[in-house]
C-alpha cells in the first residue's frame, strides 16, 4: 500500500463516517462507529511496556493448559489457580507465586506447599512473555495495511 492511499481524519470527522458492510466497527447508543485500521499520533506517544496483570486465562496460556502438579492437560473450565505458598500463609497473587493446577491436584495440595503436600512443581513459576500472552489472549486482527508497521 503506497502513503498516498492513506487519508487522515479528526476524531470528530471519523466519527461521522459511516461503516459500510464489511467493517469493523463499535456501536455506541447512538451510532457505529468504523474502526480505524491505522491512528497516527500527532506528539509522540511512550511505548513503554508493562507486565500483564496476573489472570486466570494469562497463567492457564503461560502453564499452557497444564497442571503444574501431575502434568495432565486440562480444558479451561477444568482447571484452578494454584498460590504456591497459600494465601493463608502469606502468599500473594502473582506471577510467581500462581500455577495452573487441575482440581484433582488442588484439592490434594490443599492449604500446604508443595513441599509439604509432597507433590513436585513440574516448572517453577516465571513472568510470562508479553507478546506471548496478547497474541493468545487478545483476538488479533490482521490488516494489510499494517503490514508497513510490524517488526519482524
Amino acid at each position: 500500500m503506497l502513503d498516498n492511499d492513506f487519508k487522515t481524519f479528526t476524531i470528530w470527522e471519523w466519527i461521522n463516517i459511516e461503516p459500510k458492510d464489511g467493517d469493523d466497527y463499535i456501536s455506541t447508543v447512538s451510532r457505529r462507529i468504523k474502526i480505524p485500521k491505522i491512528v497516527v499520533a500527532k506528539t509522540d506517544v511512550e511505548t513503554r511496556i508493562s507486565r500483564p496483570k496476573v489472570s486466570r486465562i494469562g497463567v492457564f496460556i503461560r502453564d499452557g493448559f497444564t497442571c503444574q502438579y501431575c502434568g495432565k492437560r486440562f480444558s479451561y473450565k477444568n482447571l484452578t489457580i494454584d498460590h504456591v505458598i497459600p494465601r493463608s500463609r502469606g502468599g500473594r497473587t502473582e506471577w510467581l507465586n500462581v500455577v495452573t493446577s487441575c482440581i484433582s491436584c488442588n484439592i490434594k495440595k490443599g492449604d500446604r506447599t508443595p513441599e509439604e503436600a509432597k507433590i513436585e512443581l513440574i516448572k517453577e513459576p516465571r513472568l510470562p512473555m508479553i507478546t506471548i500472552l496478547n497474541i493468545k489472549e487478545i483476538e488479533l486482527k490482521f490488516y494489510p495495511e499494517w503490514e508497513p508497521y510490524i517488526l519482524r
